[in-house]
């Protein structure tokens, strides 16, 4: 009995030595791969629905689950990318492109080859006449909702007056 006992005990302290505690994510039905740290994945949903609820201004349940599973070691992970990976699983969050001419922007666009294309155009057109542009356009990755996106012409005007002349 006292064997038993011992066995089995000291079964358990070899388990709590070599595994963890861990969470996988599942978004949606679909489970990402890899086993995160609890910290790390309660911060990241946790930042994950502040944002959702500031984009959205309204709350709804979160789209993902966290999962508890035992692991022997957590899945290295970089925490601002699960979170916008858990942002972008909301309803009402869309991922678009910022772009911006010099520091200012001047619009968003859900396909990242626009802004290139509109630049282009508008330094093939102005090539005749020699102009140059004045600021560097550049785009960065954002979180908005769906409406925020600015019009094909609106941001081909305001890339001509911000970064053209």
């Amino acid at each position: 009995m006292k064997r038993g006992l011992l066995c089995i005990l000291s079964a358990l302290l070899l388990m709590g030595m070599l595994f963890r505690v861990g969470y996988q994510v599942e978004i949606r039905g679909e489970v990402l791969p890899g086993v995160y740290a609890p910290a790390d994945v309660r911060q990241s949903a946790a930042d994950a629905r502040r944002a959702a609820e500031e984009i959205c201004r309204e709350t709804e349940e979160a789209p993902f689950r966290l999962l508890p599973v035992l692991c022997a070691r957590h899945t290295p992970m970089d925490r601002a990318a699960l979170t916008r990976t858990l942002l972008g699983a909301y309803e009402g969050v869309e991922a678009m492109y910022a772009v911006y001419a010099g520091e200012t922007c001047i619009g968003l666009t859900a396909d990242p080859g626009l802004p290139g294309t509109i630049y282009d155009e508008r330094l093939a057109a102005q090539a005749m006449t020699g102009v140059r542009p004045s600021r560097s356009v550049t785009m960065k990755r954002v979180f908005t909702y769906p409406e925020a996106a600015t019009g094909v012409m609106e941001l081909s005007r305001a890339m001509g007056e911000a970064a053209l002349y």
